[in-house]
């Protein structure tokens, strides 16, 4: 192995467990931190989802100038080293001042959006820096199952903490996390490339040229729904807070729903027969939203656990999507616009979720909340099914194979 194969090897373990520690201590602020919010604000809908759609914007806000930015040559892993710094103070505030949860819930929620930003602007660049298309939906697939292990353990852990420890000490657990994540982002080393100027027009101008315009805006398209899909974690955290009331309840079946979610896409990745394949795609897509029903039957704690066992289904989708995503922009055989490309799905998420989050927004105004949160569920699950069937469809007509020449790099159309 030469210095150029070692260095490689160092990006990928050092991207792969960058990505791991922020998945732990972002699953400490979007489920407890939130659930805290939501329990000390007396059960506040509006409040929460607030907090979440201020975050949301300030998010896709630093996506803009995060790109900005490594167009203008700023460094990609640098800009994801200020977001662990960031996240690093962020935690130390709130162990400090646990009060400021509910006095500054908006201020916290702008905050962690920055943060976020500043992780997730780079972070898509990086993948594709870093791996190869061939590699990228192994990537994902180890990713996601060890997303899932830790779905499995730190629920559970953190909210045994918080229960029968304190929110702080839990607090200084992540923060212990977080500075891993900053020591493990100095093992990547990569070339940022040429300096240029963000070039949106210049990327849909490319885009026509090389044919591939309307699978990129359809593509698009559906990634508003994802934007729509990704709400649904508020809104269970929501429904167990409500039904239950304890964070040991909430990372009880969290966890408990991910080792179910493990199994599912570990099964889903053994399966190698296409029609098969196609069919458990297609069913999975259709079992969340056939599982949120039960909630309209009954709200208690077996059709919470119903729809929870259902919703780990959601799992296969994400797999399918994350891997498009990220190879979009090789395709078509032009990776001068990761960039443009990034942020234009990006942008799509935000609408989706701008548009659940001001739902959640207006549904905390009504005088029966629980019902029209319900409601709200179904709607975003049945949007799940839709959006699985559209991307389904995309990928016959448009996902490119290996034989077939478009611009520089080697890609066919499955059509």
């Amino acid at each position: 192995m030469n210095v150029v194969q070692k260095q490689e090897r160092k990006n990928a373990i050092g991207n792969f467990a960058m990505s791991s520690f922020w998945a732990i201590s972002t699953l400490f602020v979007n489920t407890f931190l939130v659930a805290q919010i939501f329990i000390l604000s007396n059960q506040n809908i509006t409040l929460t989802a607030g907090f979440m759609l201020v975050k949301y914007t300030l998010l896709f806000a630093f996506n803009v100038i995060t790109s900005i930015l490594m167009a203008k040559g700023v460094s990609a892993i640098w800009i994801s080293r200020v977001s662990a710094i960031g996240a690093f103070v962020f935690i130390i505030v709130i162990s400090a001042m646990p009060d400021i949860l509910i006095t500054h819930t908006i201020l916290l929620g702008a905050a962690w959006g920055i943060i976020s930003g500043l992780y997730w602007g780079p972070s898509t660049y990086l993948v594709v820096k870093i791996y190869k298309r061939e590699h990228t939906k192994t990537f994902f697939t180890i990713k996601q199952l060890t997303i899932l292990g830790i779905q499995v353990i730190f629920p559970f852990t953190f909210g045994a903490l918080i229960d029968f420890g304190s929110m702080v000490i839990t607090s200084i657990l992540v923060g212990i996390i977080v500075a891993l994540q900053l020591l493990t982002s100095f093992m990547i080393k990569i070339d940022q490339g040429d300096k240029r100027k963000l070039q949106m027009l210049g990327f849909f101008r490319a885009a026509k040229k090389k044919k591939f315009l309307k699978p990129i805006i359809s593509y698009n398209g559906l990634t508003v729904l994802s934007g729509i899909n990704s709400t649904i974690a508020l809104a269970i955290v929501m429904v167990i807070i409500l039904s239950m009331g304890t964070h040991f309840s909430l990372g009880a079946i969290t966890s408990i729903i991910s080792v179910v979610g493990m199994i599912i896409v570990a099964s889903y990745k053994l399966i190698k027969e296409k029609r098969l394949r196609i069919a458990i795609f297609m069913v999975a897509a259709i079992i969340p939203f056939l599982g949120s029903l039960s909630l309209m039957i009954s709200f208690g704690a077996i059709s919470i656990i119903i729809f929870n066992f259902a919703s780990a289904f959601k799992r296969i989708m994400f797999l399918e999507k994350n891997t498009e995503t990220h190879n979009l922009p090789k395709y078509w055989g032009d990776q001068e616009f990761i960039l443009e490309s990034n942020l234009l799905i990006k942008f799509a998420i935000y609408v989706g979720r701008a548009i659940t989050f001001g739902l959640l927004i207006l549904v905390g105004t009504f005088s029966n909340p629980e019902y029209w949160l319900i409601i709200l569920i179904n709607l975003m699950l049945f949007a799940f099914a839709f959006q699985a069937m559209w991307f389904y469809e995309w990928k016959l007509k448009y996902k490119p194979k290996h034989d077939q020449q478009v611009g520089n790099t080697t890609i066919t159309s499955t059509t």
